[in-house]
């Protein structure tokens, strides 16, 4: 069954709530102040089956000027609108805001209804036809039909629901497998059930005890019970009205405007890049930082428009500009919104939504007016590549994309899939995906060779840079798992060599210089010459002429080379002369089992000064392990 939501629109007392009645059976106006002053004040909703087993949830807006923030924050999310137009006043200035309003946020299907035709005459009512024509005119709605009914006598209404069938047959369903989206429009608490919020669901399906995260408050709780159309129901499909009891929360934490959706996907954000429009008759521009209303979805704030191709906007112009909000709001990509005046109660513009997450643009960067050019009109293959690179060297994972192109798992996955084949974009990870673009990828493998390099030139008796380094150069501008990406691709590629906690380059090789070889000749001379009583690392500087530095990269070059052995500290043996003393204490142990550090000492001839190192070193690298006061092999 096809589900679809049906928003009414026009000026106040012009029938609409009659009308749902007539249609429906049910009395949208809920309050007893609206009973008492005959005018809708807060949103009304109903629901009809059309011929075709359409099923129509039916949001009733206010129609006074006055309530026109109530008016937005339901009709964002329906599938096509009844504009009524009362036989007996005509058009009227709440009747072209709510169209202009309907057009901003791109409905395309609809039609127009003339109420109260039991008021007027034949002739009257062709000159209020008249005036319909000629606001629809050039519209979505001039070709649609305009159905003359009475809500008082029922004339007209059998036609004006085939109409309404007929139009609903036309429009595409929602996207089900999108990610979920309800924006709260009202809530309240109900005796025995608590908490429950309703809201028209945009995309996505939600289940019963499915956890859901409310944002940008932030917080997860279970869905413990939900109904359609008044009716209980353990899922709810894109499309639908919907009511949801939600376990554990306050009435307080939930607010008009806040959305519900899956955790952890969607992110609250202050600025957004879109495309704005101006209404043409605004009577003057829109100047570069002017604060004004923001509406979307079912939320309203204050934000500061920045346009980025133009210092002002001019009535019936179109613009590129990033809105910075006061408060967040959750936002994707193909969304539309609403700007009104803040000085004047007025709608004078809207737009749609480019990129939901963007950083701060600078005046001087003339590639960001054709990225968004792009996000205007381009297929989603090239928005998907605009947005990768605008990721820079984060990258962006399947989640990411999903969030700024509305799109679902599936199709996104198949679109990522192709930029990889166009060789446009890298794998980071599979899964989950997470892709870089080409470009950034190419300049981070450069920039790591870059470092490597670099080292081996200020360190060059080092075989490689320690990976832990490397991954801490890089860390200010990727994270782990690029880096690991990166290294990888290098490795493969034999660029670099990974070893196990070291990289370095193919073509670095240890070469010592003649003044570097006479070092190490006498360094080794002399720990060769001292066998198990060697002299401190620290001494070695000054008794044997040379630089500190220069004496501590040859004493590593040695270890490396396996010619000495770091036993602690400042401690070095000759590794040769450290094999003999092992192999006469494994022989010693062997055939008595055990020995004392005394019998250590006269084994191998050496002072406390040496010994107890030693006798930690063995006992670290597993030779020997302690017992009681005994040495035994382990």
């Amino acid at each position: 069954m096809k589900h679809l939501i049906l928003g009414t629109a026009g000026h106040v007392d012009h029938g609409k709530t009659a009308l749902v009645r007539a249609l429906t059976g049910v009395d949208t106006d809920r309050l007893e102040e609206e009973k008492q002053r005959g005018i809708t004040i807060v949103l009304g909703f109903a629901e009809m089956e059309l011929s075709g087993g359409i099923q129509v949830g039916i949001v009733d807006v206010p129609g006074h000027e006055r309530f026109v923030n109530q008016m937005l924050a339901g009709v964002g999310g329906i599938d096509l609108v009844m504009l009524v137009v009362a036989a007996d006043e005509g058009v009227m200035p709440q009747t072209r805001e709510h169209f202009d309003i309907c057009r901003l946020l791109n409905v395309r299907k609809g039609l127009t209804v003339i109420t109260k035709t039991d008021l007027v005459d034949g002739e009257w009512l062709q000159l209020v036809q008249q005036d319909v024509s000629t606001l629809l005119e050039g519209t979505f709605l001039e070709e649609r039909p305009v159905c003359p009914v009475s809500a008082k006598t029922g004339e007209g209404i059998a036609v004006l629901k085939e109409a309404l069938a007929e139009i609903a047959a036309e429009v595409e369903d929602r996207d089900a497998q999108g990610i979920l989206r309800l924006p709260v429009d009202r809530v309240f608490t109900m005796k025995g059930f608590g908490t429950v919020l309703t809201g028209t669901l945009v995309s996505g399906k939600v289940q019963n005890g499915e956890i859901v995260e409310i944002l940008p408050g932030g917080f997860q709780t279970k869905v413990r019970g939900m109904q359609v159309h008044s009716k209980s129901v353990d899922e709810a499909l894109a499309g639908q009205r919907t009511a949801l009891n939600l376990q554990g929360v306050e009435k307080e934490a939930v607010h008009r405007g806040d959305t519900v959706t899956v955790p952890g996907l969607l992110t609250p954000t202050y600025m957004v890049d879109a495309v704005v429009t101006l209404l043409p008759d605004v009577e003057k521009p829109l100047k570069n930082r002017s604060p004004v209303r923001f509406y979307i979805g079912s939320n309203r704030g204050i934000a500061n428009i920045v346009h980025l191709d133009r210092e002002l906007l001019k009535p019936d112009e179109k613009g590129y500009a990033q809105i910075r909000l006061r408060e967040p709001v959750v936002a994707m990509g193909g969304d539309r919104f609403i700007l009104r005046s803040i000085s004047e109660n007025r709608t004078i513009g809207g737009g749609e939504i480019l990129n939901p997450l963007p950083g701060k643009h600078k005046a001087s960067d003339s590639t960001v007016v054709t990225s968004l050019k792009i996000l205007e009109a381009g297929q989603p293959e090239e928005k998907a590549a605009v947005f990768l690179r605008h990721a820079g060297f984060a990258g962006m994972d399947l989640a990411g994309f999903r969030c700024r192109l509305p799109l679902a798992k599936g199709t996104a996955k198949k679109i990522l899939q192709r930029l990889r084949e166009k060789g446009e974009a890298v794998t980071v990870l599979s899964e989950p995906l997470h892709l870089l673009h080409v470009d950034d990828f190419r300049k981070l493998e450069e920039r790591t060779r870059s470092i490597i390099a670099e080292f081996h030139r200020n360190k060059p008796l080092e075989p490689g840079i320690p990976k832990a380094e490397l991954a801490s150069r890089l860390s200010s501008i990727i994270d782990e798992k690029v880096f690991q990406a990166v290294l990888n691709h290098l490795s493969r590629e034999k660029k670099v060599v990974v070893e196990e906690k070291q990289v370095h380059l193919p073509e670095h090789k240890i070469r010592l210089t003649a003044e570097e070889e006479e070092a190490v000749r006498k360094i080794e001379a002399l720990y060769e010459k001292t066998g198990l009583k060697p002299p401190y690392s620290r001494n070695l500087p000054e008794k044997l002429g040379l630089d500190e530095r220069f004496v501590a990269e040859l004493l590593r070059h040695l270890v490396k080379q396996k010619r000495l052995t770091h036993i602690q500290g400042d401690l070095f043996m000759y590794t040769e002369a450290l094999n003999q003393g092992r192999e006469k204490m494994r022989v010693f142990l062997e055939r008595e089992g055990e020995i004392s550090v005394a019998g250590m000492r006269d084994l191998l001839g050496l002072t406390r000064k040496y010994l107890i190192p030693l006798l930690a070193y063995f006992d670290g690298i597993g030779f020997t392990a302690r017992k009681g006061d005994m040495r035994v092999l382990r």
